[in-house]
This record gives C-alpha cells, structure tokens and sequence, in this order.
C-alpha cells in the first residue's frame, strides 16, 4: 500500500463498489478513531468499511507500484 496523508477537513464521497474484475484501487481512507485521513493504493482484499472507493486502477501490462506519484 502506498499512502498520501491530507488534512482532515478533506471527506470526499463516493458510489463506487468493489468489482470482482478489480484489483486495485484509489481510495480515502478516513478512520477518526486513530486520526487516519489519507489517500492509497489498495488491493481489493485489502478494502475495508474506512475506505472510500474513488478510482479502480487498471493497467494494459499489468500494474507495479514503485516510486508511486499521482499527477
């Protein structure tokens, strides 16, 4: 997982779901409980109630995260 951390005044919302054809994803994670606000790159398993699903991540030949940046 790699991670971007935001201030928390920044919730967005979302209507996306999981896919069975996904693997990866772009999520908020907001977890008040421990002060975790921040943006990742999460494998479907990974997925849990704290997670905003913003984005499914897809890659013609395959996805490697190393020196991950998003622009």
């Amino acid at each position: 997982m790699y991670v971007w951390t935001f201030d928390k005044s920044f919730k967005p919302s979302s209507k996306l779901a999981k896919s069975p054809s996904i693997k990866w994803y772009l999520v908020f994670h907001v977890y008040d409980s421990f002060d975790d606000y921040y943006l990742a790159i999460r494998q479907s398993d990974d997925i849990n109630d704290y997670d905003i699903i913003l984005n499914e991540m897809i890659a013609e030949d395959g996805f490697e995260i190393k020196n991950c940046k998003i622009v």
